[in-house]
């Protein structure tokens, strides 16, 4: 079974004026296309691998052999970051998140504001192709991280949580070398309901009911559940027949993973 390019959940000129439309046609539909075909010839190779979910072969990228460990690491760490970055953007996006995560930012941040500072600087400052990333480390703590090519937050062990793409594919015919520019604009398709929902592609936070008791003793942190729901497997089907915002449903026997996210109480 093969890995999948998932459609758009929008049509390609949804988040204008921001990215443009030009831009997401072929970023989506050649860019994420490649890194598919590209991890797909690869594994090939080794049908011992065609089992792994994308997630999987990445934290594991250092027991991939060494014939094709360099060709996994850029596409299907290609494949995981686009797959990821598509459905955490929208029209009508952007704002300060509310909810679950505006909570989580603003409890690990301090702010919004503080947030989109440390995020603009971090994409900016990437040197060369490569992206963001607001992350979530084993014992759930957020951090803003930058990665360059298309390594990937899993194979630090780490959960991705918001991704922006600063390839120069990414943006280039619309803002050129004004790297600043397009994150500043990014900001304005992100859709943190997507972030925030249950049950969506991205992250889905719910709070923890059962809070284990040397946990619910603590007075710095407030534990997060947050499952990914990415429909990364080889040969899945993917969660959107069409270009729109209707969405198929995914079946799948397979149990998400998990994740406590703890948020700082700095009150």
């Amino acid at each position: 079974m093969a890995y999948q390019l998932p459609p758009l959940p929008y049509g390609f000129d949804a988040l204008e004026p921001h990215i443009d439309a030009k831009t997401m046609e072929i970023h989506h539909d050649r860019h994420h296309q490649a890194y598919v075909n590209n991890a797909n010839g690869a594994l090939e190779k080794h049908t011992d691998l065609a089992g792994k979910s994308v997630e999987d072969l990445l934290r594991d990228i250092s027991k991939v052999p060494e014939d094709v460990r360099t060709v996994l690491r850029n596409n299907a760490g290609g494949h995981s970051n686009h797959s990821i970055f598509w459905t955490i953007m929208g029209p009508g996006g952007g704002g300060a998140p509310s909810g679950r995560i505006g909570d989580a930012i603003n409890s690990t941040f301090g702010s919004y504001d503080a947030f989109k500072e440390q995020r603009q600087k971090a994409a900016v400052g990437q040197f060369g192709s490569g992206w963001a990333w607001l992350i979530a480390d084993k014992g759930g703590k957020l951090s803003i991280k930058g990665y360059p090519n298309q390594d990937s937050p899993y194979m630090d062990g780490m959960t991705p949580i918001l991704g922006v793409d600063v390839w120069e594919h990414a943006y280039y015919l619309k803002y050129q070398n004004k790297r600043p520019d397009y994150v500043a604009a990014w900001f304005n398709t992100i859709n943190w309901k997507a972030v925030d929902r249950t049950g969506e592609d991205v992250t889905a936070y719910e709070r923890e009911r059962d809070v284990p008791s040397h946990r619910a003793a603590s007075p710095r942190c407030s534990p997060f559940r947050a499952r990914m729901r990415f429909g990364l497997k080889r040969g899945s089907p993917p969660r959107a027949e069409t270009r729109g915002n209707k969405y198929a449903a995914e079946q799948s026997s397979a149990a998400p993973a998990t994740l406590e996210l703890r948020i700082p109480n700095h009150g």
